[in-house]
């Protein structure tokens, strides 16, 4: 029987055809097992490895998973890969009889070439990647089960006040043409805000996202797929014909839950 195994080489996903796979020892049912990690190879069973986490270097970054629990039969993981200070982390699922999964540096030939790169047991292609960047503090992150990602960079810590579950929070935002965030659209106003408490399921879906990590007095710009952001639109002067919102978004108040 032939199977497939998938590289990752920066972050290039291959297939290469060949190859075997072993098939899972038998185990009791009601064992656990856990998530092993050596220099260069993290394995564990997606059948009885129902919580832990791996890590390992290599030559051009890092390879992690953290077993997230089972699932409709699925073992759900994240996996992590991190090639020269940009990162991918990657939502997983294998079916819990679908024998060991492996996640190990190796040797790929295509050709008369030779790359060193990371092989995983399961296709990358079929994994929901749910962030990506890192460089320079800068990443693209999904938005809940949408298809979109907000893009946002690093905000600057200007307090220890950061937004908890069940905090009424109030944000600001100025609203620019264009990437650069430079020139300011007069149609948005002066500085339009809102206020939600957070985790009430009151909020813009795509704030939530992109205000990770923001404590009260913060800025960050934000760039935002214009279909996830319905409630905006009124901010544009021509909202069919935008792609995208520019916004810059300012933490300008909380208040704890009580």
């Amino acid at each position: 029987m032939v199977n497939s195994k998938w590289v990752v080489i920066g972050f290039v996903v291959v297939s290469l055809v060949g190859g075997s796979r072993q098939a899972a020892p038998s185990q009791d049912k009601t064992a656990s097992s856990k998530v092993v990690v050596n220099k260069e190879k993290i394995t564990f069973d997606p059948k009885t490895c129902t919580e832990g986490h791996g890590l390992f270097f290599w030559g051009h970054g890092s390879s992690a998973v953290k077993i997230l629990g089972h699932k409709d039969g699925h073992c759900v993981f994240e996996y992590t890969a991190e090639v020269e200070m940009g990162h991918t982390i990657y939502h997983v699922r294998v079916p819990v009889d679908s024998g060991p999964v492996t996640i190990e540096e190796g040797t790929i030939k295509m050709g008369t070439t030779s790359y060193t790169g990371i092989i995983t047991s399961f296709p990358l292609d079929k994994a929901k990647v749910v962030r990506r960047g890192g460089v320079r503090g800068y990443w693209e992150v999904r938005v809940g089960d949408t298809d979109a990602f907000v893009s946002f960079g690093p905000a600057e810590r200007r307090s220890e006040m950061e937004p908890r579950k069940g905090d009424r929070v109030k944000f600001r935002f100025r609203v620019y043409d264009g990437p650069d965030f430079k020139k300011l659209l007069r149609s948005a106003g002066d500085d339009p805000s809102v206020e939600f408490v957070l985790g009430a399921g009151k909020a813009w879906a795509w704030l939530e996202t992109a205000m990770e990590d923001m404590t009260v007095g913060d800025a960050r710009q934000v760039d935002v797929p214009i279909k996830i952001a319905e409630e905006a639109k009124k901010w544009l002067p021509d909202p069919n014909a935008a792609k995208s919102l520019y916004v810059e978004i300012r933490l300008v108040s909380l208040e704890r839950a009580k």
